[in-house]
C-alpha cells in the first residue's frame, strides 16, 4: 500500500465538528455534534457501525463536564445517540439499519444540559479540552479529536428589587446575580458584598429608598483587574392609599352598631377618629363601634369617622384621608305620661325611640316633670304639670287585655289642647279645671295599638300610644291599665 493510501485509510470517513467550541466556566450548554460527508462518494453504514464521542467528566482542569447527567438526542433519522451505562462522558452513535450518507450530507446529534466545570489550568484561565472521537464504520477503525475551550465568562450583573413599590422609610431588598466578578457594590448606601465562584448571587436586605418619588439603585460588579459592570433598578416611593368602609349605609338606630373596615398601603402610621381606643390602628383591620357613643354632639344627625394615613407626600400633596359618614335615625318621643290616671299618684314614664331619655322633676306643689330626649335632631322636650306647654298627662285603657268581643274603656287627660284625635278620628276634650279630659269605649277584634294625638292653638302636636291586648285566655275580671306602646 502506498503512503498516500495509508494516510487515507487512517483518516476518518466523516468530518467532525462540535458547537459551541467555546464555553464559559460554570455555564450550562447544549452541544451539537456534526458528522459531515466531505468526500466525493457515498458513505455506507451497516448495523454495528458506531461513532464514539468522549467528553471528559470530573473536577480537573482537563475535564469538561461536572457530571454525566445530561440528555442525548439524535437529530438524524435512522440513528440513535445514547450514553452507555457505567461509561460517564461516553456518547455512542449507532445505526439502526443499513443506510448511506450522500456527499455533502451531515448527521447531527445533541448533548443537552451539559454543565461545564469551573476548573482551568493555572486557576481560571482559558483551557482547551480534547474530546476524542472514535469512528468504526465498516472495516475502518480510526480516530480524531475535537477541542472545546473553557473560558472566563463575560463580566455581567443583573439586579431586582422586592418590593419595587414602597412607602416612606419602608425597606426593600435588592437581589443580584453577578458573573465573573470579585465583589459587588450597591449605591446609594455604598454597601459591599463579596462574590463566590464564577456565578454569584446575593441580596442587600432592608435598604431604604430616598425620600423622592423614584430611587435608582445601582449594583456594580468589580473584578480584581479593575473591570466593572453595572445594572440598575428603580424603586418607587408611593403615597399612602386608603380603602375605608362601609360606605352609603342607611340610617341606623341610636343604639345600633357598625363595623368599620379599612385597608391601607404604603403608610407609616394609620389613625382612626373618633375611636373608643387610642387613635393609632394597624394598616388593615376592623372595629365594631356604636357611633352615637362617640359623637361630640349627642344630638348630631351624623357621625363622621376619619381614617388618616401618614407616609410619603410630594410637594403640595395633602395627607391621605378617607371618611365614613354614619347617619342616625331621628329621635322620637313615642309617649310621655303618668302610668296611672290622676289623681292616683305615680311617677311619669316615657318611651323614646332612637335616643336617650331623662325625666327630671322641676317643680313641687304643683309637681312638674320634664322629659328630655337626646338623639339625632334633638334635644326634644316635653312637660307634665301646670304650665304653658301642651301635655298628655295620661292615656290608657281599662282593662289592658280583653277577650274577643270584650270592651275596654280608654281615657285621657291633657293640658292646653285645642283638639284631639284617636287613631285619626276626632274625639271630645272636656275642660275640667286646668286640664282637659275625655274617654271612649272600644271593642277591638284583635290586639290593637291606639294613638291619642292632641294639637294646641298654635298647631303644635304630640301623641301617646297604648296597646290593648285581645286574647282568648284573658280573664273577664282583669282591670289592668293598658301599657304604653314603645
Amino acid at each position: 500500500m502506498t503512503t498516500e493510501a495509508q494516510d487515507a485509510a487512517s483518516r476518518p470517513l466523516l468530518q467532525y465538528a462540535i458547537d459551541p467550541a467555546t464555553v464559559a466556566f460554570g455555564s450550562t450548554v447544549i452541544f451539537t455534534l456534526t458528522a459531515s460527508n466531505a468526500g466525493a462518494g457515498e458513505i455506507a453504514f451497516a448495523p454495528g457501525d458506531t461513532i464514539r464521542l468522549q467528553m471528559p467528566v470530573g473536577p480537573g482542569a482537563t475535564d469538561l463536564l461536572v457530571n454525566s447527567t445530561v440528555g442525548t438526542t439524535s437529530l438524524s433519522s435512522g440513528f440513535v445517540f445514547a450514553q452507555p451505562q457505567a461509561q460517564p462522558g461516553t456518547f455512542v452513535v449507532a445505526v439502526l439499519e443499513a443506510t448511506t450518507i450522500a456527499p455533502g450530507a451531515a448527521l447531527q446529534f445533541q448533548v443537552s444540559g451539559a454543565q461545564i466545570n469551573k476548573t482551568g489550568t493555572g486557576g481560571q484561565q482559558a483551557t482547551a479540552i480534547s474530546l476524542p472521537v472514535t469512528e468504526s464504520i465498516g472495516k475502518a477503525r480510526t480516530g480524531t479529536s475535537l477541542v472545546v475551550t473553557k473560558t472566563l465568562p463575560s463580566l455581567s450583573v443583573q439586579c431586582a428589587a422586592d418590593p419595587q413599590n414602597v412607602g416612606l422609610r419602608q425597606p426593600t431588598s435588592v437581589s443580584w446575580t453577578a458573573t465573573g466578578a470579585t465583589y459587588v457594590v450597591l449605591m446609594p448606601g455604598n454597601l459591599r458584598q463579596d462574590c463566590t465562584g464564577l456565578v454569584s448571587q446575593g441580596v442587600f436586605r432592608n435598604v431604604i429608598a430616598e425620600q423622592v418619588p423614584v430611587t435608582t439603585f445601582q449594583v456594580t460588579a468589580h473584578t480584581d483587574d479593575q473591570r466593572s459592570a453595572s445594572a440598575t433598578v428603580n424603586v418607587e416611593t408611593r403615597r399612602p392609599t386608603i380603602t375605608f368602609g362601609p360606605q352609603g349605609l342607611p340610617p341606623i338606630g341610636y343604639q345600633d352598631g357598625v363595623t368599620l373596615t379599612w385597608t391601607t398601603h404604603y403608610a407609616t402610621g394609620v389613625y382612626l377618629t373618633p375611636s373608643p381606643y387610642p387613635p393609632q390602628v394597624g394598616p388593615s383591620g376592623s372595629l365594631a363601634v356604636v357611633p352615637s357613643t362617640l359623637a361630640t354632639d349627642p344630638n348630631a344627625p351624623t357621625v363622621v369617622f376619619a381614617l388618616a394615613a401618614d407616609g410619603y407626600r410630594g410637594p403640595g400633596d395633602k395627607p391621605a384621608r378617607e371618611t365614613v359618614e354614619v347617619r342616625l335615625r331621628p329621635v322620637e318621643i313615642m309617649s310621655f305620661g303618668f302610668p296611672r290616671k290622676p289623681p292616683e299618684p305615680s311617677f311619669p314614664v316615657a318611651v323614646v325611640q332612637n335616643g336617650l331619655q331623662q325625666i327630671a322633676q322641676i317643680g313641687v306643689a304643683p309637681n312638674i316633670y320634664r322629659l328630655t330626649a337626646t338623639g339625632a335632631g334633638g334635644p326634644l322636650v316635653r312637660h307634665i304639670g301646670p304650665g304653658p306647654w301642651l301635655a298628655i298627662e295620661y292615656f290608657g285603657g281599662t282593662p289592658a287585655a280583653v277577650a274577643p268581643g270584650g270592651t275596654c274603656a280608654l281615657s285621657w287627660q291633657t293640658r292646653n289642647a285645642a283638639s284631639a284625635t284617636l287613631n285619626g278620628t276626632p274625639v271630645t276634650l272636656t275642660p275640667s279645671g286646668d286640664v282637659q279630659t275625655g274617654g271612649t269605649t272600644v271593642s277591638p277584634a284583635a290586639t290593637t295599638i291606639y294613638e291619642f294625638a292632641v294639637t294646641d292653638a298654635s298647631g303644635h302636636a304630640i301623641s301617646n300610644k297604648t296597646t290593648i291586648v285581645v286574647s282568648s285566655s284573658t280573664s273577664a275580671g282583669t282591670t289592668d291599665t293598658a301599657r304604653v306602646e314603645p
